[in-house]
């Protein structure tokens, strides 16, 4: 959100600060219908694991279906040199699968994306 705030691009900083939101109320709602649950036992840890990096993943994927939507167009197009024949990758986020991909892929490292022209997600 720094750099985001830095190149004054607002949008962009707005998206993560509605992701920051919807993550602190879910927390929040976790927090409060789980807090009279018993303690976890042994065989839950692979459950837990596994839901813990999905749920990382789902939350990180918020930023960008986020900024896919309330980036304006005229925005959009300036990721794009003149004459090329292809759209900003950032559109390919609109999509929460893609999302989910592209978070999944940063968070363990993957190396894999789903943006067509890195360049012009932005």
């Amino acid at each position: 959100m720094l750099v985001s705030l830095v190149y004054q691009e607002w949008y962009s900083a707005l998206s993560f600060l509605i992701a920051a939101g919807i993550t602190v109320l879910a927390g929040g709602a976790a927090y409060t219908l789980c807090k009279d649950a018993p303690e976890p036992k042994r065989h839950h840890a692979m459950i837990v694991a596994a839901l813990g990096w999905f749920a990382t993943a789902v939350f990180g994927a918020l930023p960008f279906v986020i900024v896919a939507y309330i980036t304006p167009p005229a925005v959009l197009e300036s990721f794009v040199p003149a004459g090329a024949n292809y759209r900003s990758s950032l559109l390919n986020f609109r999509n929460p699968l893609h999302a989910l991909f592209e978070s999944m892929s940063g968070y363990t490292t993957t190396g894999l994306t789903m943006s067509v022209h890195e360049p012009s997600v932005g």
